[in-house]
């Protein structure tokens, strides 16, 4: 049992990454192009995917190839999936996702506060500055690694949206680690939910984080190798050509997620 919750926990980790899941304020999340190229392990399947993440305005595009996209329009407050190979498509609404887990539990535990451990170069060549945590909750050991590259600018807005922090996704004390480690004040950032000191936020390039329970080790890496300005390709915006409107997968994922979390009569 508490094997199949670690790797719940290490799938749902990585889904954080593979989707950004935020909403728009006031202002544009990403004011100028940012275009970010990343990898993620999945130690459960045992595979590494590519995404290309392409933020503009109050919109982000994920794109795993030309024909798996995933639009998020935080103006609008939906999430458009579209799936090329299948000629399948969905339109969700942010609140329809929020609203996809009976019981959202955000991180609970105290974060701990991540460490500064030295210095490093990206799979792009910029300086990077890494920080680590280790902690342990009823017998599950963590290890957070965090490489933050601070060329990269971003709001605390944005970049919750990119790690899958925001609305309508649960922040976790995990989130937290990575604010606290990516605010170009560490000293002066909290965790834990609350609001940073810090105007800026460095671009977390690389997040790793390790499990260990009861001799077994499961680890799920996030690594951002490429960063430039490039804009949203046209054509990932298209629907397929006769293709037909399907449920959500990621509202099916969640509904079937919170069924595996509370079994009936157990809610």
């Amino acid at each position: 049992m508490e094997r199949d919750r670690l790797r719940r926990r290490v799938t749902r980790l990585g889904a954080a990454f593979a989707l950004v899941a935020g909403s728009a304020g006031a202002a544009a999340l990403f004011p100028n192009p940012l275009h970010i190229v990343r990898t993620i392990e999945d130690p459960i399947a045992q595979t590494t995917v590519t995404v290309d993440e392409y933020c503009s305005g109050n919109r982000v595009v994920s794109m795993r190839g030309a024909d798996r996209v995933v639009i998020i329009d935080y103006a609008a407050s939906e999430l458009i999936e579209i799936d090329r190979t299948a000629l399948v498509w969905s339109r969700t609404s942010l609140a329809d996702l929020a609203n996809a887990r009976s019981a959202r539990v955000s991180g609970t535990s105290v974060a701990p506060v991540p460490h500064a451990r030295g210095a490093r170069l990206s799979a792009a060549g910029h300086p990077l500055e890494v920080f680590e945590t280790d902690d342990e909750t009823s017998g599950v050991k963590r290890h957070v690694e965090v490489a933050v590259d601070r060329t990269v600018p971003l709001t605390r807005d944005a970049l919750e949206a990119l790690i899958g922090a925001a609305y309508p996704a649960a922040h976790t004390d995990i989130h937290d680690v990575i604010l606290a480690a990516s605010a170009d004040r560490v000293a002066s950032a909290t965790v834990n939910g609350a609001s940073s000191s810090a105007s800026t936020f460095g671009l977390p390039a690389e997040v790793i984080v390790t499990f260990t329970v009861d001799g077994e080790t499961l680890t799920s890496r996030d690594a951002v190798i490429r960063v430039d300005s490039q804009t949203i390709p046209p054509d990932a915006l298209l629907m397929p050509v006769g293709g037909s409107r399907v449920e959500s997968r990621l509202l099916r994922l969640a509904k079937e997620s919170d069924a595996l979390d509370h079994p009936k009569g157990r809610r």
